[in-house]
């Protein structure tokens, strides 16, 4: 192959990636991250016959593995019922990037889910490890991951003994008697969903979230909930279901509490953060389902409407209301 076909090659590859960049994966469904994830491929391929685009193959390996790891979760979220399909791109990630920390954690949490605990302790014992190696910050794993992960591994070698044990005398018991593996299951499920707004992060079972997002907070909230696999958004009593990659957007805006919020700063829903004009279109259509259902129009301001906001032609920002209250209620390992 010449220089030219290379670079022929790669614009058309560049174009391909333009297009999708106007709409979002998880919209389309499960079917809707194949494209991404196999233009990334195809850029490995093209890179890997050339030696001199080391910068080159790592930034699209960064993209690849994003792509693969939303798969994942995407999955992971919406076939509750069985985690194999998950595994699947978590697994292809450790071909690019072994040392991943977030895909080791997901992998050890659904081998978890199948009751596979010798392979879940492999998985959560690499995560730690890993996260307290020189991994990419951004699949590090968070406060909460590593918490879970240190109990899912101890308790996925209780539950290995207990099925190892012969008779009830050597189940290993807590101190008040009871079996340990259940209680830390049980510790695990109150630990499992978080409610958080700017004055306050509670952490409590899904039981509970349901019931807050129901019954809590005041008429005038706006509490977004990342269900098992919908995401509604709730606002004096109405309720809307909401696309998920959508939902995360605004949650960004609701986790921030007013304070501007640039493309750059939703890393964990595009590959290095969002170029303006798709975050641009993600504000509008969150705009305009909110204006659909709920009849607000300013829910979501432009930083130079806000007090004390600056505008930056180069970095478009957006901020929630400074008079309007965000809650998101979601699983703590997110």
């Amino acid at each position: 192959m010449t220089e030219n076909d290379l670079y022929e090659q790669e614009e058309a590859l560049y174009a391909r990636e333009e297009a999708l960049l106007s709409y979002d994966p998880g919209e389309q469904g499960s079917a809707g991250y194949s494209p991404y994830i196999q233009l990334y491929k195809d850029f490995l391929k093209l890179y890997d016959r050339h030696p001199d685009f080391e910068a080159e193959r790592e930034a699209v390996t960064m993209k690849l593995v994003h792509y693969l790891i939303e798969f994942g979760t995407y999955l992971k979220t919406t076939e509750q019922a069985s985690p194999g399909p998950a595994i699947t791109p978590l697994k292809q990630v450790l071909r690019y990037d072994r040392r991943n920390p977030l895909a080791h954690y997901r992998l050890g949490f659904l081998h978890y889910r199948k009751h596979a605990y010798h392979e879940a302790i492999h998985y959560f014992n690499r995560s730690l490890d890993f996260h307290s190696a020189d991994s990419v910050i951004k699949w590090k794993l968070n406060s909460r991951q590593k918490q879970l992960a240190s109990l899912y591994l101890t308790n996925s070698a209780l539950h290995i003994q207990n099925s190892i044990s012969e008779g009830e005398e050597d189940v290993i018991q807590g101190a008040d008697g009871y079996p340990l593996a259940p209680a830390i299951d049980g510790l695990i499920r109150d630990m499992e969903f978080e409610i958080r707004s700017t004055d306050d992060v509670q952490t409590c079972s899904y039981e509970a979230c349901q019931t807050f997002f129901e019954t809590g907070g005041d008429r005038d909230d706006w509490l977004l909930f990342f269900d098992y696999q919908d995401t509604y958004l709730k606002h004096r009593g109405m309720i809307q279901t909401m696309h998920v990659d959508t939902a995360r957007v605004l949650r960004s805006l609701f986790d921030a509490g007013g304070k501007p919020v640039k493309a750059s700063d939703i890393a964990d829903v595009y590959p290095e953060g969002a170029r303006n004009n798709t975050y641009t279109q993600k504000i509008s259509r969150i705009r305009q389902f909110v204006l659909r259902h709920f009849m607000k129009d300013d829910l979501i301001v432009s930083t130079d409407s806000v007090p004390g906001g600056t505008h930056d032609r180069h970095s478009v920002t957006y901020a929630l209301n400074p008079n309007d209250k965000g809650i998101v209620l979601t699983r703590s390992d997110a």
